[in-house]
């Protein structure tokens, strides 16, 4: 059994100096100084009245009033030796090799003054005093030195008695346990009275008191546990176990869960802080996560990486995915004339950087300008509605698209502005930075092919042509 599962009330193994317990009568135990096998001091208790007188003997020998701080059952265990009443010179009929165990209760020490060395009565009680079991020696030796009858010699060592007895319940306080001798040669060599617990422990993210073992020996107690530090209950019941009669706990029940931002320790007793860069979304019992690509975390116990400068998620994205960038521009552009409707066609072929995205969409920006030289973009004009797309000018998938109803004498700058299929980013120039917003609107009643398209830089327009006039604030890009 584990030490930790013996909570110790009295050991006189350790002791040198004078035990002080209460004998009676007075010529019955001696309380006196050897040295065991190790060549160690030990205080031992020793009687051996056989001899000496023919009546029963009855000699008691009381412990100090002991608390029993809860415990519902007491153990005992004994280290003695005993003589083989054979090997006495004339052995009387009152020999005995063995010793009996007894108790008594009571709420402090002056309760039991005067009352513990009860007179010999029939029976298994005697005023108050509970018998616990009366203990056979299983070995006894015989040979001794006539000068030194009670010195430890090698072959006596051999032949010690180990017997340990327990007793339940305790209702009271405390309680005084009692050795009596009915007419042995003993040699009590130690004495030892503890209870059994269960030692405190934190099992299953949950923290369970150390607690004493029942008071049967099969007895099995519910402890409740309480949930550690940034942890919960599993379902909502409080986790339970159970602690058995050798102190051992076993039969769990429910149990805890970390909190989202937490992960539990490797032996599942706490729940620790996500570190920095790492993150956990939601509760249980899985450990922290590596924040995604191009993402971070500034704090400990992050519930979500944020996505770093530049890279952003779209709203339809889950918190474990990747920060993606925008796309970089397409390459490769070129240009023709169509015969007919004043078209010109433009092609060209995917950017070489997607900004992490599988797939983009392409986007033709149409202004007139004042002068075909040196003429900043935020001094042109929008080409307006006359100027046709095919098959659209928006929402590109293929990389060609053909401008039609372009007028001669007149300077265009056309910009093909390549998309992150991320709802609400669009225009955008190297940094992220967006260049540009197209909000298109339709009549109630109509469909969208008769939709008008309204460009800005910023993310506020007024659309002029409804009645009245609307204005409008365009949803935020794809936030981090």
């Amino acid at each position: 059994m584990n030490k930790q599962n013996k909570v110790m009330l009295l050991d006189t193994t350790e002791s040198t100096s004078e035990l002080g317990w209460t004998t009676y009568p007075d010529n019955g135990w001696d309380e006196v100084s050897v040295l065991d096998d190790k060549g160690r001091l030990i205080r031992t208790f020793e009687v051996c009245n056989v001899n000496q007188n023919t009546r029963v003997q009855d000699n008691w020998l009381a412990t100090p009033f002991l608390l029993c701080q809860d415990a519902p059952r007491i153990f005992v265990t004994l280290r003695f030796s005993v003589r083989d009443c054979s090997s006495l010179r004339s052995p009387s009929p009152a020999c005995r090799e063995t010793l009996t165990l007894y108790y008594k209760q009571a709420d402090s020490q002056r309760e039991l003054e005067r009352t513990w060395a009860a007179e010999p009565s029939s029976g298994e009680t005697r005023e108050g005093w509970v018998k616990v079991d009366t203990i056979a020696a299983d070995k006894s030796f015989s040979r001794v030195e006539p000068s030194l009858p009670h010195q430890y010699k090698p072959d006596r060592m051999r032949r010690i008695n180990v017997k340990t007895r327990s007793f339940a319940p305790l209702t009271r306080r405390g309680f005084v346990l009692a050795i009596v001798d009915s007419g042995a040669c003993v040699s009590l060599m130690g004495v030892s009275i503890f209870y059994r617990r269960c030692a405190a422990i934190s099992r299953f993210l949950a923290s369970y008191p150390a607690t004493p073992s029942g008071a049967e020996p099969t007895a099995l107690v519910p402890v409740g546990g309480t949930c550690v530090p940034h942890s919960h209950s599993q379902g909502g019941t409080a986790p339970r176990m159970h602690c058995n009669a050798e102190g051992d706990w076993m039969v769990p029940v429910g149990g805890c869960m970390c909190d989202a931002g937490y992960e539990p320790n490797q032996n599942g007793s706490a729940c620790l802080a996500c570190p920095t860069g790492f993150y956990k979304a939601v509760a249980g019992s899985v450990p922290c996560s590596e924040c995604p690509a191009n993402s971070r975390t500034g704090l400990e116990a992050s519930q979500v990486c944020e996505c770093r400068s530049g890279f952003y998620r779209a709203p339809t994205d889950a918190n474990n995915t990747s920060c993606t960038a925008p796309p970089s521009a397409p390459v490769s552009l070129t240009w023709e004339y169509e015969s007919t409707e004043g078209g010109v066609s433009l092609r060209w072929r995917p950017p070489l950087n997607m900004g992490g995205r599988s797939e983009v969409s392409y986007s033709v920006v149409c202004r007139i300008c004042p002068s075909a030289t040196n003429t900043p973009p935020n001094a042109c004009s929008w080409c307006g509605e006359t100027v046709t797309y095919t098959p659209s000018q928006t929402g590109l998938r293929q990389s060609k698209v053909t401008l039609n109803n372009l007028l001669t004498r007149v300077t265009y700058l056309i910009q093909l502005r390549t998309l992150s299929l991320c709802p609400g980013l669009n225009l955008t120039g190297p940094n992220g930075d967006i260049l540009e917003y197209q909000l298109r609107y339709y009549d109630k009643g109509s469909d969208e092919s008769s939709a008008m398209s309204v460009f800005s830089e910023t993310n506020t327009v007024t659309v002029a042509h409804s009645d009245p006039g609307l204005h409008l604030r365009l949803p935020d890009p794809c936030p981090q």
